[in-house]
């Protein structure tokens, strides 16, 4: 799963890099790609947030048997 999510983030950094080399302005696709890199680091601190409550659900379990 890690693996197929870095591959498509940079797929879209590619992407971005190519928008970036036409003469479109570049303030909006740097303002998109520190966006992305922001909202990756949000899900990265929540995807980490949730494997941590899981890990401490099961240990709950674990400990009934």
């Amino acid at each position: 799963m890690i693996n197929h999510d870095s591959s498509f983030l940079k797929n879209q950094v590619r992407t971005l890099a190519i928008f970036s080399q036409h003469s479109y302005p570049e303030e909006p696709f740097e303002n998109l790609l520190r966006d992305h890199i922001k909202t990756i680091g949000q899900w990265t601190t929540s995807m980490k947030n949730l494997n941590d409550m899981l890990k401490e659900s099961i240990g709950e379990y674990e400990d009934d048997e």
